[in-house]
């Protein structure tokens, strides 16, 4: 990366608690978020597992929105996305993926979440990063 520098970043987690799938934006500056939501939207087409409401600023349904998570979440340097979104300037964001089932937009009681449905959310996600490509170094 030192060599060649990086365009887009996307460190992929899976969290305990929230049951969707979702990104952990940074919103570092406006260039930043207007990509970030670009990439939001180009997944939310390309997978119906993806979904823009819940989150770590939104954990439910019925919670009320809390952005704090952001502003404390570019004080830890140690995160993947944080680090790289702020040494290139780039993209950078964290998918989480659930544990548990994806009750929230697309629930499958059987199998739950499972390897097949994140291999698909994976190629999704390289759709996702091909729509909003042409964006990355702001010529497009």
């Amino acid at each position: 990366m030192d060599a060649v520098g990086c365009d887009a970043f996307i460190d992929v987690h899976g969290d305990e608690s929230i049951e969707a799938n979702f990104f952990v934006k940074r919103r570092s500056t406006p260039r930043l978020a207007a990509l970030e939501d670009h990439l939001g939207q180009a997944l939310l087409r390309a997978n119906p597992d993806f979904q823009l409401e819940l989150g770590y600023e939104k954990e439910t349904p019925d919670a009320a929105a809390d952005l704090s998570f952001y502003k404390d979440s570019e004080k830890m340097p140690h995160v993947g996305s944080v680090q790289v979104g702020r040494r290139f300037d780039c993209l950078s964001v964290t998918l989480e993926m659930p544990f548990k089932d994806s009750t929230y937009n697309t629930p499958d009681p059987v199998c739950q979440w499972s390897g097949l449905r994140s291999s698909r959310l994976g190629a999704s996600l390289v759709d996702a990063l091909c729509d909003v490509c042409p964006r990355l170094r702001g010529d497009g």
